[in-house]
């Protein structure tokens, strides 16, 4: 393995995968995620809203946690 290629952390931390944090417990849309969708449908034009909106909910509901909905 090349040291500078790959992370070894404890499990419970989690694996980052595709705007996803995956634990062996549960799986939720990262913050930074959650943080961007925010930040570029509030800076977009408004006939661009509904769907930059509906893109990232389609982000949220893949994760299989609905708390966490944009």
């Amino acid at each position: 393995m090349t040291p500078t290629k790959t992370i070894l952390q404890p499990i419970e931390r989690g694996v980052d995968f595709v705007g996803h944090l995956i634990k062996p417990w549960r799986r939720s849309t990262r913050p930074r995620t959650v943080n961007e969708a925010l930040r570029r449908t509030a800076a977009a034009a408004p006939a661009d809203v509904h769907q930059l909106a509906n893109s990232y909910w389609v982000i949220g509901i893949t994760c299989g946690n609905h708390d966490d909905e944009l």
